[in-house]
């Protein structure tokens, strides 16, 4: 089994939904690791500038980014996944 079966809460970036499952189309990839979770597991796929995608129990959701002016990536990912997941330990849904 993968590290990714046990977790609740799956986010990765695209470049990471494409190694971990060894797929070079990214919605192939996509489709392969949800087949691999769980029910009422999430994933979280960071799409950059194309915003992002969740999906749990067979739904998709799909938010855009905001248009900033990008003065530095470092931590992007980071801060996306703790808002998220204090979004959701405060009872927020997907």
């Amino acid at each position: 089994s993968q590290w990714y079966e046990r977790a609740d809460i799956v986010l990765l970036n695209v470049d990471e939904v494409v190694g971990v499952t060894g797929q070079e189309d990214v919605a192939v990839a996509i489709s392969a690791l949800r087949a691999e979770l769980l029910d009422g597991h999430i994933l979280v796929v960071k799409r950059g500038a194309a915003g992002a995608s969740a999906y749990c129990d067979g739904a998709s959701y799909h938010v855009r980014a905001p248009s900033v002016e990008v003065v530095d990536t470092v931590g992007a990912g980071d801060t996306f996944n703790a808002a998220f997941l204090a979004h959701l330990a405060d009872g927020g849904d997907i």
